[in-house]
């Protein structure tokens, strides 16, 4: 993609104002194009297949589906298609959930047009790199648990742009691609207790 191709976005939230905000960003010279938006699921499925756009906006809850599960579609018909959930306020959980459904980023509305902007371009051009900005994950003032050492190494790579695969590779870790496999692989080395 050059620099004078605009990348392409659909935003999809049953929020008007969370569309609206992914529509002035797109209007101020971003170089980004808004191609359209949806308010549910059903919309978004139409709207994607006929406009084919670079990367998809979508909001946590839909009325006819959660966003997780419409970006986990979208990603399964789509593989190079970037996608971004766009949270209420900051949610780990929520960050974590999409990284496993294999989506491009997470971000919440707190965070300023050029983060969600930068976000949107990493999402255009390395669609299967989850990116989730780091102050974002966490409430201001919110205390949680300390980290472990191999915990920090793990939010460093991540925060690098590693993709899950290239950080188990280089921390030497458990590659398994969903619980089951871990806990596969967990029983065989004799680390699982079974009763």
């Amino acid at each position: 993609m050059g620099d004078s191709a605009p990348i392409r976005v659909v935003a999809v939230d049953d929020h008007e104002l969370a569309r609206l905000g992914i529509a002035w960003l797109a209007g101020h010279g971003t170089g980004l194009e808004l191609v359209g938006t949806a308010g549910n699921a059903r919309q978004a499925r139409g709207l994607v297949e006929r406009t084919r756009p670079g990367v998809v906006t979508v909001g946590t809850v839909l009325p006819d589906l959660t966003g997780l599960d419409l970006a986990g579609e979208l990603r399964q018909r789509y593989p190079e298609l970037g996608l971004i959930l766009i949270l209420p306020e900051p949610d780990g959980a929520l960050v974590a959930a999409a990284a496993d459904r294999g989506l491009s980023g997470a971000v919440a509305l707190t965070a300023s047009a050029a983060t969600v902007t930068a976000l949107i371009r990493s999402a255009a051009t390395e669609p299967r790199t989850f990116r989730a900005p780091g102050e974002f994950l966490r409430a201001p003032g919110q205390s949680g648990p300390r980290l472990s050492p191999r915990e920090r190494q793990v939010l460093a790579l991540l925060v690098e742009g590693r993709t899950q695969a290239e950080i188990a590779e280089q921390l030497k870790i458990l590659r398994a691609r969903n619980r089951s496999q871990a806990l596969l692989a967990t029983a065989r080395e004799g680390l699982l207790p079974l009763r």
